[in-house]
C-alpha cells in the first residue's frame, strides 16, 4: 500500500492510513523505502479503533463516527469535522447530512459583519484622536466633546490630561493620521468610489451651510451607516480595495486606508518601535532622576549631621564663654567688695 509522499524535512510528520479497511486482521507493519537518496526515521506508531471511546468499545454499534467527505468542483475533500472552514476562502461549511444529489451553494457577503469591522475601525481611529487630545492638551473640554467615553473614562482621562503637552512625535501623529482619513486611493470604481467620505465616513455629515461647529474640527469621524451599508452592497470589491488593494499585481496589497494606517501606526507599537523605545529612554530618565534624587538625600543627610555637629561644638563653645564670662565677673564683683 502506497503511502502519502513526504515532504524532504528533519521534522516528523504524522501519516494516517486506514489498515482496518485492507485486513481482517494484523500481524506486522513493514514499511520500506524505496528512496535509496533519503534515510526515513519512524517513531510512535499507533493503531487505533475508531469505534472505541476511551476505554470503552461498543459491542454493537449503531453506527460508527467518521471522517466527513464531500465532494466540490470534482475534488474529494475529507475532513474530521462536519464543520469545514479551508475548502471556500472566508465561507465555513456545515454539513447536516448525506445527500445523494449534488448540491447547490448561494453565498452572500456578511454586509453587517463588514459594516461592523469598518464601525471597529472607525472607533479605534476616533479613540485614538481622543487619547492625543487629552494627553497633549489641557483643555477639559476635549474631554467632554468625546461623547462616546463613559463617566468612569471621563474620570481617568481627567488625571492624564495634558501629561504630554508639546510632545510634537504625538501631534505629528495625529496629523498624519487625519491626512490618511482623508486621502483617495485607487480602485476599480475609480473617481466614482475613493474616498471615505463617498462611503459614508467624514468628520462633518452636517448639511452644507449649517455652520461652524467646533467640536468637529478636531478630527473626528463621523458614519452614515446607511450610505455605508448601500455602498458595500452596491461596490463591494471596490469597498475592499478602498481600504486594501494591490495594484501592481504580486498579490500583495500595497495601498488603501487600513493599509497606510498600519504602515504609519507599526513602527510606533511593534517590539523595538517608537512607543517602546521613547518608554525605555523615559525610564532610564527615571532611573537616573531617581538615583540623582538618591544621591542627594544622602548629601543633605551629611549636610544635616555636620551642621548638627557644628552647632553643638559652637553651642559648648558659647556655654564655656558664658561660664568664663560669670567666673571672671564674679572674679570683678569680689575685687571690688575687698577694695
Amino acid at each position: 500500500v502506497a503511502l502519502p509522499g513526504l515532504e524532504d524535512s528533519g521534522e516528523f510528520q504524522k501519516i494516517t492510513s486506514e489498515v482496518g479497511k485492507l485486513a481482517d486482521s494484523i500481524d506486522s507493519l513493514d514499511l520500506r523505502n524505496r528512496n535509496t537518496h533519503r534515510r526515513i526515521s519512524i517513531t510512535d506508531v499507533a493503531l487505533v479503533d475508531v469505534t472505541q471511546r476511551g476505554d470503552y468499545a461498543a459491542v454493537n454499534a449503531v453506527s460508527e463516527a467518521s471522517d466527513a467527505v464531500l465532494t466540490l468542483d470534482g475534488i474529494e475533500v475529507s475532513r474530521p469535522s462536519n464543520v469545514i472552514d479551508d475548502v471556500v476562502p472566508g465561507v465555513t461549511l456545515t454539513l447536516k447530512a448525506p445527500s445523494k444529489d449534488p448540491v447547490d451553494l448561494t453565498v452572500h457577503r456578511n454586509t453587517e459583519a463588514i459594516t461592523n469591522t469598518v464601525l471597529s475601525l472607525v472607533g479605534a481611529y476616533n479613540r485614538i484622536i481622543t487619547d492625543v487630545d487629552v494627553l497633549t492638551r489641557k483643555d477639559a473640554a476635549v474631554i467632554d466633546q468625546a461623547g462616546y467615553l463613559t463617566d468612569e473614562e471621563k474620570k481617568k482621562a481627567g488625571e492624564r490630561l495634558g501629561l504630554l503637552t508639546g510632545e510634537t512625535m504625538l501631534s505629528n501623529l495625529k496629523s498624519s493620521m487625519q491626512q490618511i482619513m482623508m486621502n483617495a486611493y485607487p480602485t476599480s470604481r475609480s473617481r466614482e468610489l475613493g474616498l471615505l467620505a463617498q462611503i459614508g465616513i467624514a468628520t462633518d455629515l452636517r448639511r452644507p451651510g449649517s455652520g461652524i461647529d467646533k467640536t468637529r474640527l478636531r478630527g473626528y469621524l463621523e458614519v452614515d451607516e446607511a450610505k455605508l451599508e448601500s455602498a458595500i452592497a452596491s461596490w463591494p470589491d471596490a469597498i475592499r480595495e478602498l481600504f486594501g488593494n494591490d495594484t501592481d499585481g504580486d498579490l500583495v496589497v500595497n495601498t488603501g486606508v487600513a493599509y497606510a494606517l498600519d504602515t504609519l501606526l507599526r513602527p510606533y507599537v511593534q517590539t523595538g518601535g517608537i512607543l517602546s523605545n521613547r518608554v525605555a529612554g523615559t525610564d532610564t530618565l527615571i532611573a537616573r532622576s531617581t538615583r540623582e534624587i538618591g544621591d542627594y538625600e544622602k548629601r543633605l543627610t551629611a549636610k544635616e549631621a555636620e551642621l548638627k555637629r557644628k552647632y553643638g561644638m559652637m553651642e559648648g563653645a558659647l556655654s564655656e564663654l558664658e561660664k568664663n564670662s560669670q567666673t571672671l565677673k564674679n572674679f570683678t564683683t569680689s575685687t571690688s567688695d575687698n577694695d
